[in-house]
């Protein structure tokens, strides 16, 4: 079995949304009261206190989105997860106190036995065939995917073998639409392999909707993963 050489995961969020009106506030209350155990127990699972719990749920009420879920922390986000490697992952906190777990791991390699020296490095590791997952969850959305990506010594040479569907959870909500797309199977001189899984939801009887989107970048002799505007340009 053969180990990673060189892989370059970067994982792109992307939130856009559409607010809610004044006189959808009412109606806003009563569907976050339908999900108020849900919501609660969410963001007990990443570890958000009691008290920031109420003001969190209060925000929802008022008609106001977490800021876990706005596209202008996506700058915020990609300081703060930078320096992950794989298989590690990082709860974010935001201003409001929401947070965002967000990560990526080896599913499943050629070769399960790694150098006790080396481990899950950003560089060092051998070429092979590797099924990646990369997620990020709010607690109100949930979102990850799979690819299977092949890494080969030399440059300019890795590429994605397969991108499986990925999937979402949304809570208080629906989703309206999943997508897994590959838009660049080979990596280039000039280009990153690239695919992407983006879904589009709404929340709390329709009355705030956006997408979140997750990409994966493949090549360039390492990896790194973060959340901002990122080009599969070199």
């Amino acid at each position: 079995m053969k180990k990673i050489f060189a892989l370059l995961l970067v994982v792109l969020m992307m939130f856009t949304g559409t607010m809610v009106s004044a006189e959808s506030k009412s109606t806003t209350s009563e569907s976050v009261k339908k999900y108020e155990k849900e919501i609660l127990k969410s963001f007990d699972e990443l570890g958000i206190d009691l008290e920031t719990q109420k003001k969190l749920l209060k925000k929802l009420k008022d008609g106001e989105m977490l800021d876990s879920l706005k596209q202008e922390n996506a700058d915020f986000a990609l300081e703060e997860i930078q320096s992950l490697q794989m298989n590690e992952s990082n709860i974010i906190t935001f201003s409001d106190g929401s947070k965002a777990k967000v990560g990526s791991e080896i599913i499943k390699s050629e070769d399960d036995t790694y150098n006790d020296d080396i481990g899950l490095m950003h560089t060092g590791l051998s070429p092979g065939t590797y099924t990646i997952r990369t997620y990020y969850n709010t607690g109100l959305v949930n979102a990850q995917y799979y690819i299977e990506a092949v890494i080969r010594s030399g440059s300019d040479n890795d590429y994605i073998l397969t991108v499986y569907d990925g999937t979402a959870t949304v809570i208080g909500g629906k989703k309206e639409e999943e997508t897994t797309t590959l838009h660049r199977r080979f990596e280039t001189s000039t280009h990153y392999a690239h695919s992407n899984f983006r879904v589009d939801y709404s929340l709390f009887g329709e009355n705030f909707s956006s997408s979140m989107t997750l990409n994966t970048l493949v090549g360039n002799d390492g990896y790194k993963t973060g959340l901002s505007n990122l080009t599969p340009l070199k």
